[in-house]
């Protein structure tokens, strides 16, 4: 996969991605028990392989231990859950 390119992505590449995404989130929720609560293209990373690396778990919530809190953005007029 060539990354250097710039413009549009084709349609083959954001594909790919949107279905790795949507596999990862999935496994979190259906596996793992957790919502990740702030997914944004900022919290979505590649790694040296290209892979998809799904990041900032401060607001996640995890639904089997929902005593464990998460660091978040600091708490400052924002309510934890």
């Amino acid at each position: 996969v060539n990354f250097k390119i710039f413009g549009i992505i084709p349609n083959s590449i954001y594909k790919y991605y949107v279905a790795h995404i949507v596999q990862a989130v999935s496994v979190l929720h259906n596996q793992y028990q957790i919502v990740h609560r702030d997914l944004k293209p900022e919290n979505i990373l590649l790694d040296s392989e290209y892979r998809i690396k799904l990041i900032d778990f401060g607001t996640a919530k995890d639904l089997e231990r929902p005593d464990i809190k998460g660091a978040g953005n600091g708490l400052k007029g924002k309510k934890q859950f």
